[in-house]
């Protein structure tokens, strides 16, 4: 915001198309190729740039192919500028980097090992065309080239003792540039030494439910080893609980589980309850009156005779059979009727 210098949006960059030219080294008396890379590649299919550098140091030789094929070069060389460009019919790694191609320099013979030389670059303006034929401003970064060490002096010996995973070594630098020149197996101790058992940590608790995690450092370099389970731990067994009642014709449940995770452990039963039975009577056994189960038999009635105005009846439920007998008449006389 212009009157409170709050961000109101924001938008991306895009990046600069450029050409890098890589930091490269060689022997006195002998040739540097410097690979020049093509960065954030539009569709390049034409790159112009001038590459400065002191003749009394580098003498250029020419390019070799990268992306660019070398028969599409023209260069020209004076006092100590190269002018490249370079020409393709189709684009050119249009979704890619990398080198677009290789500049070729020669280091006298009386180089001083491990200097370094620098060569400027310039972009040279309307020659670096992308596919829809439109001008692309290209970056052109300047590049170093050093002098490579000979490592023709004087050389060190230095022993590195053996470790868990590598042999001993005996490692030879040139004193000069510090650079290992060789690197041997030391015949003293031509093994690595393994791995010891050290410090053991735990990353995961063990539970009823879960197995845990541990790790196991080694003692001499305190590398993870291994990683090994825990067992789990055992459950922790609570009070029963009845979680099926008893009845007088099913055992009812006693169920234990785990305290801490609720897991059911055994089951034990509890005894069936008792019938609640009433006494049998002259028609019906003897019957629970919870379930209806019955025992034995009926009692059967107790029978008294019938008589001339009662039939047969029950003398403890009081049921009857048949009929009364009636009466025996005796036939009247002057007296009695």
């Amino acid at each position: 915001c212009g009157d409170c210098d709050a961000v109101i949006s924001t938008a991306p960059i895009a990046k600069v198309p450029g050409l890098s030219p890589q930091k490269a080294e060689g022997l006195a008396g002998g040739q540097v190729k410097v690979p020049v890379k093509v960065l954030n590649n539009p569709g390049l299919v034409a790159v112009g740039a001038e590459f400065t550098y002191d003749t009394e140091k580098m003498t250029f030789v020419g390019l070799e192919s990268g992306l660019f094929e070398a028969d599409q070069f023209s260069t020209s060389v004076n006092n100590g500028v190269v002018t490249v460009y370079v020409e393709t019919p189709s684009p050119v790694n249009v979704t890619e980097d990398g080198v677009a191609f290789y500049m070729v320099f020669a280091l006298p013979e009386n180089a001083e090992a491990l200097t370094e030389y620098t060569f400027t670059g310039v972009p040279v303006e309307r020659r670096n065309v992308n596919e829809d034929e439109e001008i692309v401003y290209v970056e052109v970064e300047g590049g170093v080239v050093k002098v490579s060490c000979p490592h023709a002096g004087e050389l060190t010996s230095e022993k590195i003792p053996a470790d868990c995973l590598n042999p001993g070594q005996i490692v030879v630098k040139c004193v000069m540039c510090g650079e290992t020149v060789t690197t041997e197996i030391d015949p003293e101790q031509p093994n690595a030494l393994g791995h010891i058992d050290g410090k053991v940590v735990v990353t995961k608790e063990a539970t009823c439910t879960e197995q845990g995690e541990k790790i196991v450092h080694c003692e001499r370099c305190e590398e993870i080893i291994r990683t090994e389970p825990i067992d789990m731990i055992p459950h922790t067994e609570g009070l029963g609980v009845q979680t099926k009642d008893p009845t007088c014709t099913e055992e009812g449940v006693l169920t234990y589980s785990c305290e801490v995770c609720d897991t059911v452990l055994r089951t034990e039963p509890i005894a069936k309850l008792p019938h609640t039975w009433t006494d049998a009577t002259c028609t019906a056994p003897k019957t629970c009156s919870v379930c209806g189960t019955t025992e034995g038999e009926a009692l059967g009635h107790s029978w008294k005779e019938a008589t001339c105005t009662e039939p047969k009846t029950c003398t403890v439920c009081g049921a009857t059979e048949g009929e009364a007998n009636g009466h025996s008449w005796k036939e009247a006389t002057c007296t009695e009727p």
